[in-house]
């Protein structure tokens, strides 16, 4: 009988962190890997660690991962807003070539996983790595996060970018 009590949890509790649903848009998977630490926690280190701007801040959930930081929220398109991911990216090019002149590099890039685009802008400046993403939107809705890391961890935190990215579900 306990056996059997204690298998039935293991299989719920399995299931239940399996998967974490999003409000309004979708299902993802989140690293295993992630440490459960407040947001004060996550301040403090992002403080002590980069010199600039965090692309995780502002977002509704955000992880730390190692010395890396992972964030990511949904988002709703404003009505009348109708520019594509490939609009947004000739936009962003254009600011790219401006911003050259600032030592920072910039990359904007639109990957395509399980029949969704994503945009991906990388920024980078010194040894300080920010990379920003958003979703095409379905029915006005989407994902849209960020990861900040030092280039030394640039490795982990694409493969943490890009298996949340191939993880991602929208709903149906």
């Amino acid at each position: 009988m306990k056996a059997t009590i204690a298998i039935i949890t293991n299989v719920i509790l399995f299931i239940a962190f399996q998967q974490e649903p999003l409000t309004k848009v979708g299902t993802i998977k989140l690293p295993n890997s992630r440490e459960n630490v407040e947001l004060g926690q996550i301040r403090s280190f992002e403080k002590a660690n980069f010199k600039y701007p965090s692309s995780t801040k502002n977002l509704q959930h955000i992880y730390k991962l190692c010395n890396v930081l992972f964030g990511f929220q949904d988002y709703t398109r404003p009505i009348g807003y109708d520019v594509s991911l490939e609009g947004l990216r000739d936009r962003m090019v254009g600011e790219v070539e401006e911003i050259e002149a600032r030592k920072t590099k910039e990359i904007v890039d639109i990957v395509k996983y399980n029949n969704t685009k994503f945009l991906i802008r990388k920024a980078i400046r010194d040894d300080e790595c920010n990379y920003y993403f958003i979703s095409e939107s379905r029915a006005g809705l989407g994902i849209k996060g960020g990861i900040q890391f030092k280039k030394a961890d640039q490795q982990k935190a694409e493969t943490i970018l890009n298996d949340f990215l191939k993880n991602f579900q929208f709903k149906k």
